[in-house]
């Protein structure tokens, strides 16, 4: 039985190295791509690296990040406000102790679920990694817009691109929580 389930978390860790390791390869592609023709240069090594390679390694982590924390949050809700339920019911001597510590616990994880909102930041950097990388598989590969006879169009192309997606990235970064709004709105 624990073998299963070791075979499967490996088999997870595995694919998450795979996943973890594709920003780095992808850049490597389109800058193998791009100074095949007439681009090339220091400042599109620059670009890559600084405004595509990054903010995709920091989109995917950030994403894992904010929804581990997410289901943290909330499991420490649901297991602190079943429990002090479930404590009320009994006679042990103990338990209005208990039950406030489960449901302080369980108030003080909604309210920074609500507050810093992880399960909205959490897809939404997923949504910017994923368009930088259908981005940067479409230019790799040639398909949509890449398919230009020229490269300096496809490559001038993928560059707006990029800059239009970090300036959603941008806006999530700066976007405010409730912490951050006046009371009353």
């Amino acid at each position: 039985m624990f073998e299963g389930v070791k075979k499967r978390w490996r088999r997870r860790r595995d694919n998450m190295e795979l996943f973890r390791g594709e920003p780095e390869e992808l850049a490597k592609l389109i800058v193998e791509t791009a100074t095949s023709s007439e681009v090339s240069g220091r400042s599109l090594s620059d670009f890559v690296k600084y405004r595509f390679r990054r903010p995709f390694e920091h989109s995917l982590s950030a994403s894992f990040v904010f929804g581990y924390a997410f289901a943290a949050l909330t499991l420490i809700a649901i297991v602190g406000a079943v429990g002090s339920s479930l404590l009320a019911a009994t006679s042990w001597g103990g338990r209005d102790i208990a039950i406030a510590v489960l449901g302080l616990s369980a108030a003080l994880a909604t309210t920074l679920n609500r507050i810093w909102q992880p399960g909205l930041r959490a897809a939404q950097r997923h949504q910017v990694a994923n368009r930088l990388r259908m981005e940067g598989w479409a230019l790799v590969r040639r398909q949509g817009r890449y398919a230009c006879p020229r490269n300096a169009k496809a490559i001038e192309a993928f560059f707006t691109s990029v800059e239009e997606i970090n300036r959603i990235a941008e806006e999530i970064d700066e976007t405010p929580t409730e912490a951050d709004s006046p009371v009353g709105n």
